[in-house]
C-alpha cells in the first residue's frame, strides 16, 4: 500500500476512534488513537520532511489527542519542537508559525484538570470534511496535470516560448520578448511541487531551465538583455526562480544569483523603487516593485548579500502608493487604479480588480518591519470585495491579480483565506483545459496580461497560484 494512501487510512480510524473515546481518563481507544496518530505523524515526516506545513497539521493532531488524554506535557513539548522546526524553515510570522504558537499558547493555558473539557478534540468525520478532501484531490490533480503541459512544452534549448513559435506547438502564444519572464514562472511552479533540481519528479525540466537562465546572463547580471520594454518584470521573475532553486540546494548556481540580486540593486532609484529601466530613469512602479521585493525575500532566505536600503525603498514606495483612507495601493500614483496594456482598458477595466492592492499587502508581508495594520486591515477589505471570478464580460479574470492575492491572503487569517481560497478554485478549476496534447492541462490565457504572456503564463500562473491553496 502506498504511504501516503496508509497515512490517510490511519487518520480516518484515528479520528473514528477519537469520536467513541471518552476523554474524562485515559482509556483504551485514547490509547489506540493516540498510536494510530502516532503513525500518521512518522509517515507524514517520512514522507514530506520533518518542516513542511502537512507535517505540523500531523502534530497538531497528535498534539490534541496528548492533551484530550492528560499528556499535557508531552503535548507541550511535541508543539514546542515543532514551533522551533517552523521558525528556523518559515520565520516567525509565517502562518504555520502563528498557528503552532497559537495551539502550544492554548494548551499551556488549560491546567490538567480543565484539558479534557476544552481542548478542541477532533470532530467525527462527516460530509463536508470528506468534500474538502476531495477537493484538495481535485487541486492536486489539476497541478499534476498543469506540470505535465509546462514540461511538454519546454523548448530543447530549457526555455519555454511565449509565443510559441519555435520548437513547441500550442494555441494562444504571447509575446515573443517574454520567455525570460515564462521560463522564471515555469520553473517556480515546477519548483513548487517539492521538486528540487536535484530531486523529484522534474528535476530534468528544472536543470534545463536553470542552465537556459544563467546562459543568458550577461556580465552586468541582467538576465535576457534588455529587450523590449518590460526586459525589468523578466529579469525579476527569473531571479525569483533562480534564488528558489539556490534556496532548494543548487548551491552551484550561487553566484549567478549573487549577480542577478546585485542588478537589482543597481537598477534601483535612489531612496525608492524600481520601474522599466536600468539605470533607473526616476519613475517606480507597484508591479516592478512587488516582483523585486520578492525576489530579495528570498535572496536573503537564500543567504545571499541584499541590500537593505533596498528593502527599505522598495516599501517606502509601497507605502506611498497606498490610500491611507481607504487602503487601495496604485500602481505608480497613490490609490490608483492598475495599468493595463494598450487596448484592454475597455475589455478588462483596471478598477473591476485589486491587482496593486494585492502587491502592495504581499510586498507587506515579506519582511519583518513595522506594518500598518489599519491599512492592512482595508486592504484586505478591498480584496474580499473583489473576489476571484472567471467572468470575461465583467472583466474580472486577472491571473497576476489572483496569484498574489493569493499570496497576500494566506496572511489575513482564516476566515479570509477561507473565502479567498474558495472563491480561487471555483474560477480556476472548472477552466482548465482537456482535450488534445496541445491544451490538455493549460488554461486558457484570458485576461489584460493573456496577450503579452500567452498559453505559458497562464499556465505556470494558475499552477502557482493552486499550489498555494495546497500548503495551510
Amino acid at each position: 500500500m502506498r504511504p501516503l494512501i496508509r497515512a490517510a487510512g490511519i487518520v480516518i480510524l484515528g479520528m473514528l476512534a477519537l469520536t467513541n473515546a471518552a476523554f474524562s481518563q485515559p482509556n483504551d481507544a485514547g490509547d489506540e488513537a493516540i498510536e494510530l496518530l502516532r503513525q500518521v505523524h512518522q509517515a507524514t515526516r517520512e514522507n514530506y520532511g520533518p518542516d513542511h506545513p502537512k507535517t505540523f497539521e500531523s502534530t497538531r493532531q497528535l498534539a490534541k489527542v496528548l492533551a484530550a488524554s492528560r499528556r499535557a506535557d508531552e503535548a507541550a513539548a511535541l508543539l514546542r519542537d515543532t514551533v522551533a522546526l517552523s521558525e528556523k524553515r518559515w520565520g516567525a510570522r509565517h502562518p504555520e508559525t502563528v498557528e503552532l504558537k497559537t495551539a502550544l499558547a492554548h494548551l499551556l493555558l488549560m491546567s490538567s484538570a480543565d484539558i479534557a473539557k476544552k481542548v478542541e478534540l477532533a470532530e467525527p468525520i462527516d460530509p463536508r470534511t470528506l468534500g474538502r478532501e476531495g477537493s484538495r484531490r481535485r487541486v492536486a490533480s489539476a497541478i499534476r496535470s498543469g506540470l505535465a503541459w509546462l514540461e511538454r512544452h519546454q523548448a530543447d534549448d530549457g526555455r519555454w516560448d511565449a509565443d510559441a513559435k519555435g520548437q513547441t506547438d500550442f494555441p494562444d502564444g504571447g509575446g515573443a520578448l517574454n520567455d525570460i519572464g515564462v521560463t522564471g514562472l515555469s520553473l517556480l511552479a515546477l519548483m513548487g511541487d517539492e521538486s528540487s533540481s536535484r530531486e523529484g519528479g522534474h528535476e530534468k525540466a528544472i536543470n534545463r531551465g536553470l542552465a537556459y537562465l544563467i546562459r543568458v546572463q550577461d556580465d552586468d547580471g541582467l538576465i535576457g538583455g534588455r529587450v523590449g520594454q518590460h526586459y525589468m518584470y523578466n529579469h525579476g521573475i527569473a531571479s525569483l526562480a533562480l534564488c528558489e532553486a539556490l534556496l532548494s540546494g543548487h548551491e552551484d548556481i550561487r553566484p549567478a544569483c549573487q549577480r542577478a540580486v546585485n542588478f537589482i540593486h543597481k537598477s534601483r532609484n535612489p531612496y525608492a523603487a524600481w520601474r522599466y529601466d536600468s539605470p533607473p530613469s526616476g519613475d517606480n512602479d507597484t508591479s516592478v516593485t512587488g516582483w523585486m521585493l520578492r525576489t530579495l525575500a528570498t535572496a536573503k532566505k537564500a543567504k545571499l548579500d541584499v541590500d537593505e536600503a533596498a528593502i527599505d525603498g522598495g516599501l517606502s514606495w509601497i507605502e506611498q502608493a497606498t490610500d491611507p483612507e481607504t487602503g487601495r495601493t496604485g500602481y505608480n500614483s497613490r490609490g490608483g487604479v492598475s495599468a493595463r496594456e494598450t487596448g484592454m482598458m475597455d475589455e478588462f477595466p483596471p478598477d473591476a480588480v485589486e491587482a496593486m492592492t494585492a502587491v502592495g499587502l504581499n510586498s507587506r508581508m515579506l519582511f519583518d518591519r513595522k506594518k500598518n495594520k489599519e491599512v492592512i486591515a482595508k486592504g484586505a477589505k478591498l480584496l474580499m470585495k473583489s473576489l476571484p471570478s472567471w467572468n470575461e464580460k465583467a472583466g474580472t479574470c486577472d491571473m497576476t491579480y489572483w496569484h498574489f492575492g493569493t499570496l497576500a491572503s494566506r496572511h489575513l487569517g482564516t476566515d479570509l483565506w477561507r473565502r479567498w481560497s474558495s472563491s480561487l478554485l471555483d474560477a480556476v478549476l472548472p477552466h482548465q483545459r482537456e482535450g488534445g496534447e496541445a491544451v490538455a492541462g493549460s488554461w486558457d490565457p484570458v485576461g489584460p496580461w493573456g496577450a503579452s504572456g500567452g498559453r505559458v503564463y497562464s499556465t505556470a500562473t494558475m499552477v502557482l497560484s493552486l499550489q498555494e491553496t495546497q500548503e495551510r
